[in-house]
């Protein structure tokens, strides 16, 4: 039985950079392949650099509004065991990549008024929600939302929580307990510029999380 969150870090488009910070110990490691982000991982990080990570590290994909061919194409070349879907995806979107095999995580942003039941047609065809902060524009914005918020969720689909989680309250999120939690995503405020983590920030998030 899992005894302790997990950690991803998301946003990495650097071979040593990503290596080091698997070599810290998190659980998943996040690549964005939405062109309009400073992140976006294709012109910087070659497939066959990450065909043989270790198989206890998960290869998360992150698209945003991307057609399913899209999606397949990158997956297979970077062999990728979740997809991440960060726009306006649909269920029926949803199924369709569940059906190709991954395990699916669906991006939702919170704001103060959001409707957890709006999740609901979602649930039977996603293994993860991923709860973001709640933004004009696709791509995180480095403040976290108001996690009392969550106090309202019923499902059972277990969650990642990102959106400006850093050094300074993850230990705070992690207080909250909440049961359905599975991971934490963290992203900008652990780097030194768009997509290059500060190890020494990283290495700090693992020791929190297995503290």
């Amino acid at each position: 039985m899992r005894n302790r969150l997990l950690l991803k870090v998301c946003g990495l488009k650097h071979k040593n950079n990503l290596y080091d910070v698997i070599a810290s110990g998190v659980d998943f490691v996040g690549m964005i392949f939405y062109e309009k982000s400073p992140r976006y991982v294709v012109d910087s990080l070659h497939p066959e650099d990450v065909w043989f990570l270790a198989d206890e590290v998960g290869k998360i994909g992150v698209f945003v509004n991307s057609d399913l061919e899209y999606i397949q194409k990158y997956a297979r070349l970077y062999h990728l065991d979740y997809i991440q879907l960060h726009g306006d995806e649909s269920p029926e979107q949803c199924t369709q990549l569940k059906e190709k095999g991954y395990q699916i995580i669906k991006a939702i942003g919170i704001g103060e008024d959001f409707d957890f039941a709006t999740l609901l047609p979602y649930e039977p065809y996603v293994d993860f929600f991923l709860f973001d902060t709640k933004a004009e524009s696709y791509g995180g914005t480095g403040k976290s939302f108001n996690w009392n918020i969550l106090q309202k969720y019923q499902l059972s689909t277990p969650v990642f929580i990102g959106g400006g989680v850093g050094i300074d309250n993850l230990q705070q999120l992690i207080e909250n307990n909440f049961s359905f939690l599975y991971a934490i995503d963290m992203n900008s405020k652990l780097e030194i510029e768009p997509g290059l983590k500060d190890i020494t920030l990283v290495n700090e998030a693992v020791k929190i999380l297995k503290a």
